[in-house]
């Protein structure tokens, strides 16, 4: 490599981190001793002091040659004079998810963890062009589509690749040029594992037939990235008056009925923050079969843990989020969790003032019994106001067409396990007041789930 060339590769990747006007210039970036990593780590070296440069390696404790490489890495980290955190993590081999994507996983978790405790502005990997083309042909293999073709974001969030547009030849070469120095993962070579077979087999034997071939790939991906990018302002201008209440999103039929089951599609994996990610071609078919047969209660599991709900014809979507009792009485509130609560206050009959979310009821069937707020569940009835019977839970909301999402994250409030209120919808007839109530009680209600705002940030 002449000098000229070396000095373009050190140029144009500093104009690339300066372009990102970070605000405290903080860098964390992923070590692992690699070439790819071990170049990395040279030219972040390179970088002017106003940059705070820190390095993480992730041990996962799978190969023998993993403490040699954290040895190694904290040699480097030396003599370039860059503070390096080591994440160990305990070798265990997953069940039902296979080795690579667990250790991906567990690495992203401690990139997240190292983020945040060193306040750093952005964490850089070292993927590069050829890394960018397996990743495509492995997509277009599982039958992705503009999403495929994209490839690897340069930026997702955190995450930035600067050395995406290199070609793993010019920093092969920038590497032997500057004497950097690195440890041969001797995984790289097993073609058993999927992204080594695409490379050795089929990536390497082509780029020597077609030299450009890497070029070209670049050049189409940044194409589609600029189609995607197009079409997600679309889908903005598409989505952002659907209506949603509490942490529920309703696809409506008369919006529904606007587009073909492929644009459908499109709208929900933009709504549910998926739209980057290549979808395969069998769960699409499948999700193409649900929307189109399924029947009113059906739902859909998304792959990052949303739910889809037929609900007559409307499509229902939410984060498929664990409903867990957290918090009990505290200052005159009683609470589910720190977001659902009833507030209890003593009134008088001039200061009644009826609400959706607000109720009154006479005091004295109360006094002295344990109050409680939980979730309902099969078999609870209680008897609604203005009924001489008791009724069902589950058929009162059936009756009120309450979907089945807003039906789990049910509250009702009791009094000594019995039932006076079914929050938000009907007081127990047993606590009503009367013209002879004496103590007037207010119970108003407060209710969100976690997720309330996630579709409502989109479109902010």
């Amino acid at each position: 490599m002449i000098d000229e060339e070396k000095k373009n590769i050190y140029q144009n990747f500093l104009d690339d981190i300066e372009s990102l006007s970070l605000k405290n210039l903080r860098i964390l970036i992923g070590v692992s001793g690699g070439q790819d990593s071990s170049v990395l780590l040279h030219l972040c070296s390179m970088l002017p002091r106003k940059f705070r440069v820190f390095g993480l390696y992730v041990n996962h404790n799978l190969r023998n040659s993993a403490i040699a490489e954290e040895e190694f890495a904290k040699k480097k980290s030396k003599i370039y004079n860059i503070p390096i955190y080591i994440f160990r993590s305990q070798a265990v081999k997953p069940r039902n998810q296979s080795i690579e994507m667990h250790a991906r996983k567990i690495r992203y978790l401690a990139f997240e963890k190292y983020i945040k405790k060193l306040s750093c502005d952005i964490f850089l990997t070292a993927h590069h062009a050829n890394d960018n083309l397996e990743t495509i042909l492995m997509r277009l293999n599982d039958g992705a589509g503009l999403a495929g073709i994209r490839g690897i974001p340069k930026r997702n969030g955190f995450y930035y690749r600067p050395l995406l547009n290199f070609k793993k030849k010019s920093l092969e070469d920038f590497q032997k040029n500057e004497n950097v120095d690195f440890i041969v993962d001797e995984t790289n070579t097993d073609v058993s594992i999927k992204r080594n077979f695409y490379r050795h087999k089929l990536v390497a034997p082509w780029e020597n037939q077609a030299p450009k071939l890497v070029d070209n790939f670049i050049s189409i991906s940044k194409k589609a990235a600029k189609i995607e990018k197009r079409l997600t302002s679309v889908l903005y201008l598409i989505c952002k008056d659907i209506n949603f209440e509490n942490d529920i999103l309703k696809l409506k039929s008369n919006f529904l009925n606007n587009y073909s089951t492929n644009q459908k599609i499109l709208i929900i994996k933009y709504l549910v923050n998926d739209f980057y990610n290549p979808w395969r071609q069998n769960f699409i078919n499948s999700l193409k079969i649900w929307i189109i047969k399924s029947k009113s209660g059906s739902r859909y599991k998304l792959f990052n843990n949303y739910l889809l709900l037929k609900n007559r014809n409307e499509i229902l979507i939410k984060k498929n989020t664990l409903i867990k009792k957290e918090l009990l009485n505290k200052k005159g509130k009683l609470y589910f969790n720190k977001h659902n609560f009833v507030k209890i206050n003593k009134v008088s009959r001039k200061q009644i003032n009826f609400s959706e979310n607000n109720e009154y009821i006479d005091e004295k069937y109360i006094l002295n019994k344990k109050l409680d707020l939980r979730l309902w569940k099969s078999g609870d009835s209680f008897q609604p106001l203005g009924m001489k019977n008791l009724k069902k839970i589950s058929d009162f909301l059936i009756d009120q067409k309450i979907n089945c999402f807003e039906k789990e994250k049910q509250l009702v409030l009791t009094a000594d396990d019995e039932i006076i209120w079914l929050c938000n919808h009907r007081l127990s007839e047993n606590v009503k007041i009367t013209n002879k109530t004496k103590s007037f009680l207010e119970l108003s209600f407060k209710a969100r789930f976690k997720n309330e705002s996630i579709f409502k940030e989109k479109f902010n």
